[in-house]
């Protein structure tokens, strides 16, 4: 038996590493699937990658059913398309040089966004972008001197076209995406080819817009799959908090039915609870009572600590601020109020969001529109369509308060007194730099005097 007991020990010895000194463990047990007990090495370094995937069908049924990520998921698509553009073109107003007169372009474009309602299908392009892994499709629907049929699809859209008949926005469940080029050496090698129901479209046909895409993948990555671990954390808190919410404090039901038959005991119980959960009222008989032992021990501090730690994880994630997650706005935003960093930060976001992705989409509907030959604009241009020149951008995503347009003046203020006093500028150009529109002919040039007509003056009849 003491052999026996001797070589039960050496085979234990040999389980555990050898340590110096310095590394000495007190642990008396150790395992080899946690690390417990074991030197130099990390519990954590048997994780591994495990990224969320949803299908276009799950996406959806995720986005119906929880108001979270609709907040999320709606948030940069709204704000990205709810204040509209500022449109200029070199036909809005009188040329005195070329004699050319007003044909207020302008106007018909953004009388046909409305008409075609551009930003609603951008809107929901940018939603969709955000809610699917592989993306979305807006496809351009044209009517041309050729039948659009597949075969047409497939070649670039030509020049002129006789008329912009629709804008439809395609998720990816519809289409498939492939790479335009499999050499990694050809300038087509980021380019993707987009196929529905087998017709592969060419990209002058469509504005594809993915979140994350990954080339070596085939796959991007959806602001929904980014935000999954906190969408859960939300609703585990949600649920947590409505437990709570039912079960402040333990009940004690005293009552002589205790010696009932088991089936009869569960069934009572399980209506006392029904009532108890639904605040109904619960009623005793002569010698039965109903009483709450203590509480749950959370205080409302603690509850309002948990949830707020898990809205700024989520707002982290999403890169959407606590307050617009929980559905407020911040159209108005007290700049230097000390709490409108995150708000600045991401209308910021929302604005880079507009010239690098929304900016293509309504360039290229205002080609489409004036290459129309059946429409407005091709006829005032005479079909020079070349000729135009048109630039836009968008309008403010939020304004200051009063108080800090009025803080920002003051400011203005102080420092062209200053600049003044020390002879950095002078009285008049101070003024023509912050109030430009108080000078008088603003708009009058020496190229002016070619407008301006003379004639020699009607003397008075003498008698």
């Amino acid at each position: 038996m003491r052999r026996s007991k001797n070589n039960k020990q050496n085979r234990e010895a040999k389980i555990i590493p050898s340590t110096n000194d310095m590394e000495s463990r007190l642990d008396t047990l150790i395992h080899t699937g946690t690390g417990k007990g074991i030197l130099g090495r990390d519990k954590l370094r048997d994780t591994a990658p495990n990224p969320t995937r949803f299908f276009p069908s799950e996406a959806r049924k995720y986005y119906e059913s929880n108001g979270f990520i609709a907040n999320i998921i709606d948030s940069v698509a709204d704000d990205a398309t709810r204040e509209g553009i500022d449109l200029q073109t070199n036909r809005d107003k009188d040329n005195l040089v070329t004699g050319e007169k007003t044909l207020g372009i302008s106007r018909i474009l953004l009388n046909r966004m409305e008409e075609m309602k551009l930003m609603g299908r951008v809107r929901e392009h940018i939603r969709n972008s955000r809610l699917h892994s592989n993306g979305s499709l807006l496809f351009w629907g044209i009517l041309a001197d050729l039948p659009q049929t597949d075969s047409q699809l497939a070649l670039k859209m030509p020049d002129t076209i006789r008329k912009l008949q629709f804008i439809n926005v395609i998720e990816p469940d519809r289409y498939s995406v492939n790479r335009l080029s499999y050499d990694p050496l050809s300038s087509l090698w980021h380019e993707p080819s987009i196929s529905i129901g087998g017709t592969t479209l060419d990209p002058s046909r469509f504005h594809w817009l993915v979140n994350s895409w990954v080339w070596d993948n085939m796959r991007g990555v959806s602001v929904l799959e980014k935000i999954y671990d906190g969408i859960m954390a939300i609703d585990t808190a949600l649920w947590s908090v409505t437990s709570v919410l039912f079960e402040l404090a333990v009940k004690v039901l005293k009552t002589d039915k205790i010696d009932s038959s088991p089936q009869q005991m569960m069934d009572y119980l399980r209506l006392m609870r029904r009532s108890l959960s639904t605040q109904s009222t619960a009623m005793l008989g002569e010698k039965e009572s109903l009483e709450r032992l203590g509480n749950t021990g959370i205080s409302d501090s603690n509850l309002d600590s948990l949830l707020n730690f898990v809205f700024e994880v989520l707002s982290g994630l999403s890169k959407i601020p606590k307050s617009k997650i929980l559905g407020k706005t911040q159209s108005v935003i007290n700049i230097g109020g000390g709490s409108d960093g995150d708000d600045i930060s991401y209308n910021e976001m929302v604005h880079t969001f507009r010239e690098l992705e929304v900016r293509p989409i309504i360039n290229r509907f205002i080609e489409l529109e004036i290459r129309s030959t059946q429409g407005e604009i091709y006829r005032l241009l005479g079909g020079n369509y070349k000729a135009l020149d048109w630039e836009f951008k968008f309008k403010p995503l939020y304004k200051a308060t009063p108080n800090s347009e009025a803080d920002t003046y003051l400011k203005n203020a102080q420092a062209d007194q200053i600049y003044i006093t020390t002879g950095v500028l002078g009285a008049d150009s101070t003024k023509q730099m912050r109030f430009p529109q108080m000078e008088k002919f603003s708009d009058y040039t020496s190229e002016n005097n070619n407008g301006l007509k003379f004639g020699t003056p009607e003397l008075p009849e003498t008698v």
